[in-house]
């Protein structure tokens, strides 16, 4: 099963790629995720469902950025 996101806002600069694959990664996800000319950042993963169903690269609610 796969799973595409696209996220915008302050992710590109600030070391947001890496905490996303490292997070997929502790989850067990396969994937990539790529910088887009207008600002946003792609993110493809695979794996089992209930991982991809986490919020991964997303702050918690209550987060500042």
């Amino acid at each position: 099963m796969g799973r595409r996101w696209l996220i915008r806002g302050r992710v590109q600069g600030v070391g947001f790629r890496r905490f996303v694959q490292k997070e997929a990664a502790e989850l067990g996800l396969g994937g990539w995720v790529r910088n887009l000319d207008d600002g946003r950042v792609e993110a493809f993963a695979t794996g089992p469902a209930a991982a991809l169903s986490t919020r991964v690269g997303k702050p918690n609610p209550g987060t500042s950025s």
